[in-house]
């Protein structure tokens, strides 16, 4: 079977799926391969549970004399190729987003403001690899007109093969930070990978979003007139809220995002809003009323104290700026707590740069520092011993959860950030 008669099974089903868990009647499943699974196992339970065809790569199932199952040579390499397939078969704008930071928030943010003008879809969640993207790509129907996807990206050629899926008409990269560093191996692996997708839309001579703010995206070479920047006249707008207030020119939006580093966000998705022709009311609409909900500089007001929960990522530079931010929006009546923990895929400077943050924290005042993680523990005892009194140290969000629960939260402003794996978010479900 060729891809194009794969299409159109596609376009007579109900969607596709990759786990039978939560697979509905009458989509695809495709048979995908993990590190401790293989999909074609479960090709006969999603059959069971009404898969209309399943996309297998085990020439030893039942193609034969089941027409319902589809053999290819790779069943993710079909799903990437469908995908394919189905974005050029639609005629949606699509729009990619990456960086170290702040690109989910931005996705976010933009989906916001665009689908208050148009008909869209958007990356769900952080579904932005190999696998996220193509399933998003294929949720774009015939009347979409925006397509806004997320790419993330672990190791140096990442993004240039999500290009190769997606084929962008247009891209924003949100910064460059120290993130997946045991993938890149430092800072130029980072720009190298990220700008793939600028080097990619120069190939096709079509339009790069460019933060100027970030100090190495502003002098990227060869862009040209396909180039639109920022609107440099975004500024925060200094108030009493723990949200961020931005002003432009005499507009004032009150968001419900905490933190000057979501500044660059906010105007990623003002820039490109403008660009794309929505009326500047439904801009500032749009992100007044996006509420965070996803762990990400998402504030929860307690009766007696506030929760910063951003425990859906961590490098060191998004950790220096969330530190930095509890501390300035906590009001002079109240103290301040860390629950900071290990951030991965720093590779082999890591508990040096847990080191840092720690040494960060501590010049900040907080009035406490709590660490969660084995990274950050063996940082912290290689730092100050295993008697520092300022600092409590555990190897587990299990272990600190029963004490997290009994300490007194009074007057207090507690930012709650670690890499997701750490499941800091935890102690607040």
């Amino acid at each position: 079977m060729d891809i194009n008669t794969l299409h159109q099974l596609f376009l007579d089903s109900s969607g596709v799926s990759t786990d039978t868990r939560t697979l509905q009647s009458g989509q695809l499943y495709f048979a995908l391969k993990g590190e401790n699974f293989d999909g074609n196992q479960y090709a006969a339970q999603a059959l069971e549970k009404g898969a209309k065809y399943v996309v297998i790569d085990d020439k030893s199932l039942p193609h034969a004399s089941d027409d319902r199952y589809l053999l290819f040579d790779d069943a993710l390499t079909c799903l990437q190729d469908l995908a394919t397939t189905h974005r050029l078969f639609c005629k949606a704008t699509v729009i990619a987003i990456t960086g170290s930071n702040g690109k989910t928030t931005t996705k976010e943010l933009l989906t916001s403001v665009l689908g208050s003008k148009y008909q869209i879809t958007a990356t769900k969640g952080n579904l932005n690899n190999h696998i996220g993207v193509p399933l998003t790509l294929l949720s774009v129907e015939e009347d979409t007109e925006y397509s806004i996807v997320e790419m993330g990206a672990n190791n140096p050629y990442d993004i240039e093969e999500l290009c190769q899926i997606a084929m962008p008409d247009y891209g924003y990269i949100t910064n460059i930070g120290s993130a997946h560093l045991e993938g890149f191996g430092d800072l130029n692996g980072v720009y190298l990978a990220k700008t793939a997708l600028f080097r990619y839309l120069q190939k096709t001579g079509v339009k790069c979003f460019v933060n100027q703010f970030d100090e190495y995206l502003v002098d990227f070479p060869a862009l040209d007139s396909e180039v639109e920047y920022l609107d440099d006249g975004l500024m925060i707008n200094m108030t009493d809220r723990k949200q961020l207030s931005v002003k432009l020119g005499d507009s004032i939006i009150e968001t419900q995002l905490t933190g000057g580093y979501n500044l660059d966000n906010i105007n990623a998705a003002i820039t490109l809003g403008k660009f794309f022709n929505v009326p500047f009311e439904k801009i500032v609409s749009a992100i007044e009323n996006y509420e965070p909900t996803n762990k990400r500089s998402q504030i929860i007001e307690k009766e007696d104290h506030t929760l910063i929960l951003d425990a859906y990522n961590a490098n060191p530079s998004s950790m220096k700026v969330a530190l930095k931010n509890a501390i300035d929006v906590t009001p002079s009546s109240h103290q301040t707590i860390a629950v900071i923990g290990d951030m991965y895929e720093l590779g082999k400077d890591a508990i040096m740069m847990h080191q840092e943050i720690i040494k960060y924290a501590i010049d900040l005042s907080y009035s406490k520092l709590v660490l969660i993680g084995k990274l950050m523990s063996e940082a912290n005892r290689q730092l100050y011993g295993e008697n520092y009194i300022e600092i409590r140290s555990y190897n587990t969000v299990e272990e600190f959860k029963p004490v997290f629960e009994l300490m007194d939260k009074t007057k207090t402003v507690i930012l709650i950030k670690a890499s997701r794996g750490v499941k800091l978010e935890t102690l607040v479900n």
